[in-house]
Formats: structure tokens, sequence, C-alpha cells
């Protein structure tokens, strides 16, 4: 790739969430891919309790939004029979399959199937 000033520029590998998609990833990477997903989604939601008040700085805010999201996280590792410390292949297959379905509560079709598409293809590398 050549840049404007002539000069040839690395291109940047391609991620998915964090993950770059032309290496293997590990269990945990897709892991914490699903995790920094499920934080951005979530983080509207959150915001909304930094104005109303319901934290009181951003620093409560930066580790409310790791908390609350690490915990429901962990929460659909349980659901689906698996560790989220010790992720394995069937088990993030099952949870990609439950985020989906909580997720159709508060986000549109096309992107909740976009989301678990791109999951599935990390999934499907490991």
């Amino acid at each position: 790739m050549i840049n404007t000033a002539g000069k040839t520029k690395k291109k940047e590998p391609q991620c998915i969430y964090g993950v770059v998609i032309a290496g293997k990833p590990t269990p945990e990477q897709v892991r914490d891919a699903m995790l920094n997903c499920f934080r951005e989604a979530h983080r509207h939601a959150m915001e909304s309790d930094l104005k109303m008040g319901k934290l009181s700085s951003k620093k409560d805010f930066k580790a409310y939004e790791q908390s609350y999201t690490e915990f429901l996280l962990r929460q659909f590792f349980e659901e689906a029979g698996g560790d989220y410390d010790r992720p394995t292949k069937q088990a993030l297959k099952r949870v990609v399959s439950k985020l989906a379905r909580f997720s159709k509560h508060f986000r549109s079709k096309e992107v909740v199937q976009n989301h678990a598409s791109e999951f599935k293809k990390l999934i499907d590398q490991l």
C-alpha cells in the first residue's frame, strides 16, 4: 500500500473486535473479543446511568462497565456449561448463541446476526 507521500505504508491486519483474523486466535482472545463487543453494546445504557447520577465519576463508570459486562458474560458461560476462565470452542459457540438471543432485546436483528457471524468466524479458526 502506498500513501499520498509516495512511501510504502504497512497494511494494518484485519481484526474482529481486537483479534487479528489472519492469525489463529486463542479461546481466551475470542472470549475477550466478545467482552469488548458486549461492553460497547452496553455502553450507551451505562452512560445514561452516569448522567443520571447513579455513578459519581468516570472512574466509577469504567469499573462499573467492566464488572457489569464481565458478570453478564460469566453468567452466559455458566448457563452454557462452560468456564469463563478456560473457554473451549464448544462453550464459545453456545455463548454466542446465548448472547445473540439476549441481544435481540435491545439491538436490531441485522446487527445481532452480523456480530454473531463475526464471532463464528473467530471460533471456526480455533
